[in-house]
């Protein structure tokens, strides 16, 4: 539905600022590497090449060292060589990748949208979509083991996943002036940590697992068996895109980075609010007070729902429709 979208629109984001004119004087160095950055950047875009993509990267790096202004343009070829390395590298399943949502000049305000354990950018769709119509540059990538296969994921762990958020974080600060970050379940945690290292305009959790539901946490050490899963419900909505079931060694990984974030959230004093469902299946109320109690935030908000599913972007969340308006409202204030 969306995998052919990408590259189209990059290109003629990019043909829409013209081509480069000839200067009536000689150009000095920068704008010679910038000129041949932006010209390699516009053939790999339309020709969907990922070494020429690469090539004026370096060129438009350079440029920006040069005292060039070239972060629109660097920050497109960032997140198109991630694309187009995906596409050749890694088995996805059609429409499962990493979307951007941009405009022809910088915005003043980029999100970041981290999804779920599980699932991929697709959960954050439609969200995207509506920030975007808003008028902001919206980028939600694909977390490393996600939108291939469980086996997959199973060979993953946190540093893949954190070089997915900070490049993530480095594309939208390329292309906005401030940027803001939401999280689904495990993008929650993701988000808290990426607002530990970096200075963001906000954080919005949703349903963030720092505490788990059940027995979860104190079966995690049956990971030392290989194989091993847990079985996942999902909605009507999201579970055509998702894994039914999860490695339990992920699991652990999830666990062990939640334990991390908890320990570094009084680092935190962005903005932040909390959405929390009474009944997730999944993830403790508590999870959204030890958040809320523990992070340094003078702006900071619990915003408890009943009767919601741990997924709140989810057509099947009685509550969606306030979740959105809330985030639309925090963001825009």
């Amino acid at each position: 539905m969306y995998k052919n979208f990408l590259i189209p629109t990059i290109f003629l984001c990019l043909i829409c600022q013209g081509s480069f004119a000839a200067p009536k004087k000689a150009l000095n160095d920068g704008e010679k590497l910038y000129a041949e950055g932006k010209k390699l950047l516009e053939r790999g875009a339309r020709e969907a090449q990922f070494e020429t993509v690469s090539n004026a990267i370096d060129y438009l790096r350079k440029a920006r060292d040069e005292g060039v202004e070239c972060r629109l343009e660097l920050g497109k070829a960032l997140y198109l060589e991630d694309l187009l390395w995906n596409r050749h590298n890694q088995k996805l399943v059609p429409d499962n990748e990493s979307f951007l949502l941009n405009y022809k000049n910088r915005t003043r305000v980029g999100v970041l949208l981290l999804h779920a354990l599980g699932t991929t950018p697709l959960e954050m769709r439609e969200l995207g979509e509506l920030l975007h119509q808003k008028g902001f540059t919206v980028y939600a990538p694909r977390l490393a083991g996600h939108g291939t296969s469980p086996t997959a994921l199973g060979e993953i762990g946190p540093t893949e996943w954190r070089k997915d958020y900070l490049l993530g974080y480095n594309i939208l600060n390329l292309l906005c002036d401030r940027v803001y970050v939401i999280g689904s379940g495990l993008g929650g945690v993701l988000a808290l940590e990426l607002a530990e290292k970096e200075e963001l305009g906000g954080v919005i959790t949703l349903n963030a697992p720092l505490e788990l539901q059940g027995f979860g946490r104190y079966l995690l050490f049956l990971t030392q068996f290989s194989g091993l899963s847990q079985k996942r419900d999902y909605p009507e909505d999201i579970r055509p895109y998702s894994y039914q079931r999860i490695p339990l060694k992920t699991c652990n990984q999830v666990y062990n980075v939640a334990a991390y974030v908890t320990s570094r959230l009084s680092e935190i004093s962005e903005p932040v609010i909390i959405f929390q469902s009474y009944n997730d299946p999944l993830v403790k109320p508590i999870s959204a007070d030890i958040i809320h109690d523990n992070v340094k935030s003078r702006q900071k908000r619990i915003y408890w729902l009943n009767n919601a599913p741990h997924y709140l972007l989810s057509k099947s969340n009685p509550c969606r429709q306030l979740t959105i308006f809330e985030i639309l409202r925090f963001i825009t204030q």
